[in-house]
């Protein structure tokens, strides 16, 4: 937990400042620059949800991790996380595709958060 919330600062610090030159903020970034730039800012997202699974272990470990218990679309969100990992799998060199042979809608009732993951 304490390791966690350690590497939590740096990893923040690093999305706050890949912002600043996302949005312009710091001055005018070329296209390539701004390839790269995102790479890393995924990269940070990937590693800061990492952190935070991390913590997640030690609040299941001391019994306090909470979930929230809500409607939602299971579909939309294999569709979500196929899109996030659309990197990922481009830059690993497999096939991941989904077959759509169902309903657009199939609500469940859960934590949408914890299912993602």
């Amino acid at each position: 937990s304490i390791v966690s919330h350690q590497l939590r600062s740096p990893l923040s610090s690093i999305r706050w400042s890949l912002d600043l030159f996302l949005t312009g903020r710091l001055g005018e970034v070329s296209q390539q620059q701004k390839e790269y730039l995102d790479i890393v800012y995924d990269n940070n997202e990937r590693m800061l949800k990492l952190v935070n699974d991390l913590l997640n272990v030690s609040r299941i470990e001391q019994g306090r991790l909470v979930l929230k218990q809500e409607k939602f679309n299971v579909v939309a969100l294999v569709v979500k996380i196929m899109e996030e990992l659309k990197p990922l799998v481009q830059a690993s060199n497999i096939k991941l595709f989904y077959e759509d042979a169902g309903p657009d809608s199939i609500i469940i009732n859960g934590d949408e958060t914890y299912l993602g993951r």
